[in-house]
């Protein structure tokens, strides 16, 4: 037999995130791909 686990997390980001922000988050969680690095 093999034990499982759930890990559940909630997270309540601030209005004025940015879309870069939430595009990288999304790639962290394996939701998107990944983004552009920011131009230097």
């Amino acid at each position: 037999m093999a034990d499982v686990f759930e890990l559940a997390i909630t997270v309540d980001l601030r209005d004025e995130i940015s879309e870069e922000e939430v595009a990288e988050l999304r790639w962290h969680l394996g939701l998107g791909p990944e983004p552009e690095p920011p131009a230097s």
